[in-house]
């Protein structure tokens, strides 16, 4: 079983952001942190992110289609079935 390698993407003052690294940092999980200009959002992050905004969790698991959540809530949701596979 392949661990998942996940990336968060945020913005320094974003509070639901602080939410899902806090989450993240508890539970041990390693994850990489991409910072964005949310006032110049990057053309890859529009692409990503169909709201526009932060927290977005990026799983990749293997050679896999890389999964995107997005939405804290939605994220620590699903963290539980992350965490586990």
């Amino acid at each position: 079983m392949s661990q998942s390698q996940l990336t968060l993407v945020s913005h320094g003052l974003c509070p639901f952001v602080q939410r899902v690294a806090i989450m993240l940092l508890e539970k041990g999980v390693p994850f990489q942190r991409i910072e964005v200009d949310l006032k110049v959002r990057p053309d890859w992050f529009i692409t990503l992110s169909p709201t526009g905004k932060v927290p977005l969790l990026k799983v990749q698991k293997g050679d896999e289609k890389a999964n995107v959540l997005f939405e804290s809530m939605a994220i620590l949701q699903q963290a539980k079935a992350i965490l586990v596979s």
